[in-house]
């Protein structure tokens, strides 16, 4: 009897120590178990932080890559702008020059200078030949289906400052050596007026004088 309660005392013992034994068996392996879980989020965040700074550019750098890109920009726009600027000013100034070629400064003649009672008033300009296809020697024309008579018309129109069908040739005939007189009526207003034309070498017939008159007198009927 004695020794089947030594036996039973010892395997309680026995029972007593491996439940004991393996209670902290697990105790360990669970604290080990939260120790490495707090180490993984601890590590993994810094790990986790250093890889945002490595692929994430800074506010600094961003803004020192913009201001770098619109640094190259700027400095190529301003030589492509100089470069249209150097294009296009050309041409500009070639404007200028073929509006101040074409400007007409209109100077009227003193009424003290005018000495025939049916010019009401007269002008001169800075008017420059119109230019011709016919070759020289020159010889005036008078004659409708000519050249010269196209010429002619066309110089008057110019110094009139209206287009060809805006008035009516009464009579245009010759004003002296290399010189012509045209009579017209303007379609517009119904004003007479008459336009001395001189003949320029290889240039074309150049306007020379415009007198506003009452009426229209033949050259014939003159006095």
């Amino acid at each position: 009897m004695d020794e089947e309660k030594n036996y039973s005392r010892v395997n309680k013992y026995d029972k007593r120590r491996k439940t004991t034994k393996s209670i902290t068996i697990l105790m360990i392996v669970a604290v080990g178990l939260v120790v490495l879980l707090i180490a993984l989020l601890v590590f993994g965040d810094k790990d986790t932080d250093d890889k945002d700074e490595k692929t994430t550019p800074s506010k600094e750098t961003t803004t020192e890559e913009v201001n770098g890109d619109e640094d190259e920009s700027n400095s190529e726009d301003p030589t492509e702008g100089e470069e249209g600027t150097e294009d296009s000013n050309p041409s500009d100034e070639q404007d200028e020059d073929e509006g101040a070629d074409d400007f007409v400064e209109i100077e009227n003649i003193p009424d003290e200078e005018i000495d025939d009672p049916n010019v009401i008033e007269a002008y001169t300009a800075n008017w420059k030949p119109i230019g011709t296809t016919q070759e020289e020697p020159h010889t005036s024309v008078f004659n409708e289906d000519s050249d010269d008579w196209k010429e002619m018309i066309e110089a008057v129109a110019y110094a009139l400052k209206v287009d060809e069908d805006d008035f009516v040739s009464h009579w245009i005939g010759n004003g002296g050596e290399q010189r012509a007189n045209a009579h017209v009526q303007s379609k517009l207003t119904d004003e007479h007026y008459t336009v001395y034309l001189e003949w320029i070498e290889t240039e074309g017939w150049q306007p020379k004088k415009v007198e506003r008159v009452e009426r229209f007198i033949h050259p014939d009927q003159a006095d």
